[in-house]
């Protein structure tokens, strides 16, 4: 990577706001998991079907009280997946409760329950689930915005959940929580001309599907072709193996052959060490600063999508336009 001497402040805006973190967010099972994603983003136009803040809230003090009543049954009921702590008219609307340690004790989702949170954190290093359980312990409610997957969609969705702090009968302190989608985290109007995260994780697979198919001696030659179907306006692959080496990358051409494992941005994320991560997880979503070639290597923040080929080998893709979030 080439040397940066002046690197830019951080602004991500997704759908409307402002988050000063990074964001760390992974696509196929890895930080994030679909027991704390309560309910399905709306669609752009906001379609009458999408899941209430008010719904959000009523669940959570129905839940709350039932905890304080008789915490096992309650606990026991969310883990079920039993009506009323999982709405039977809308299944994407369930409650899920943390210890006061970060630990997911109760959710309808058991592939992740009983896993400590503490310090996971969303696509850009938001540790939301952290702070989801201090704000519980300080302030007793509240709710928590960040960059989130929603099942059975591409791209990156804002998602907030709301939380309260109940004494359960047991004599122990539970954060009850359920929460929604607000929207997806990049919109066409956000930055003219960017892709929207949906078009990048597109791009992606597609360049999985078309390595799947052609080999990897062909798909790493396809991948740096200028012009060629892996080039679409700010969008390009790069390649890694899982040592760090760059295999292909169709922005630099430079970097090929040199390891980049121990690469960090200008806030001293190590990006490369991130990506493989996510990688070797599947997939993944990660914030990060990078030169962009379309204005003379200048750093930029970039949304960056990674997914695995195979135990050889992964490809991303990402786009520099800014993400808001409204809190």
């Amino acid at each position: 990577m080439r040397a940066v001497s002046r690197p830019r402040p951080r602004t991500l805006v997704i759908a409307g706001a402002v988050i000063a973190t990074v964001l760390l967010v992974t696509g196929c099972g890895s930080t994030g998991t679909a027991a704390e994603a309560a309910s399905p983003a709306p669609a752009a136009d906001a379609s009458a079907e999408a899941i209430t803040q008010e719904q959000v809230t009523a669940l959570i003090d129905l839940t709350a009280a039932a905890v304080e009543k008789d915490a096992p049954v309650t606990l026991a009921a969310i883990n079920a997946g039993e009506a009323p702590y999982v709405d039977p008219s809308d299944p994407d609307l369930y409650a899920f409760v943390y210890d006061t340690g970060v630990t997911l004790i109760a959710t309808p989702d058991d592939a992740v329950r009983g896993e400590n949170m503490h310090g996971r954190t969303d696509a850009a290093g938001k540790p939301f689930r952290d702070q989801i359980v201090a704000l519980a312990l300080e302030d007793g409610d509240g709710s928590v915005t960040y960059l989130y997957t929603e099942p059975d969609k591409k791209g990156l969705f804002v998602k907030s959940t709301s939380f309260r702090l109940a004494n359960g009968s047991d004599g122990e302190r539970y954060v009850v929580c359920a929460g929604r989608y607000i929207g997806p985290a990049s919109t066409p109007d956000a930055a003219a001309g960017s892709a929207s995260t949906a078009e990048v994780q597109e791009f992606v697979e597609k360049a999985v599907a078309y390595a799947g198919a052609n080999g990897k001696d062909a798909s790493l030659t396809a991948f740096t072709a200028p012009g060629g179907e892996f080039h679409d306006g700010e969008l390009y692959i790069y390649a890694y193996d899982f040592d760090g080496n760059v295999i292909a990358h169709g922005g630099d051409a430079t970097l090929v052959g040199q390891n980049l494992m121990d690469m960090q941005d200008p806030d001293g994320l190590p990006v490369i060490q991130r990506l493989t991560a996510l990688a070797e997880s599947g997939s993944g979503w990660l914030v990060y600063q990078w030169p962009n070639p379309q204005s003379e290597d200048v750093i930029e923040s970039k949304v960056g999508y990674v997914m695995k080929v195979d135990d050889e080998w992964f490809l991303g893709s990402g786009a520099y336009a800014p993400l808001t979030v409204e809190e």
